[in-house]
């Protein structure tokens, strides 16, 4: 046996020791955390710093209205996404 064998052997052994409730906690917890971010992310991290540029030349109420409808669209959609993996990591 080599000693990369050894090495494996002993990555293998610990890495059974981590119970896989814990695991499954932590990377639902890790889609939760995205979805919190999402969700606090400003509009123009959602649509980009070109859109706002062209925007504020065409400093109407209508347009700002209409961006952030649709980065609030765009949030909903992402959160729909992380929503079903977290709901099939969770129960499955």
């Amino acid at each position: 046996m080599t000693p990369l064998h050894s090495i494996g052997q002993w990555l293998r052994s610990t890495l059974l020791e981590i119970p896989l409730p814990a695991v499954r906690a932590l990377f639902v917890g890790l889609l939760v955390a995205l979805m919190v971010w999402v969700w606090s992310l400003p509009v123009t991290d959602v649509l980009g710093e070109d859109a706002v540029v062209e925007n504020e030349s065409n400093s109407d109420s209508c347009d700002d209205h209409h961006r952030r409808r649709v980065a609030r669209q765009l949030k909903w959609v992402a959160t729909v996404a992380i929503a079903v993996q977290i709901a099939i990591y969770a129960w499955l």
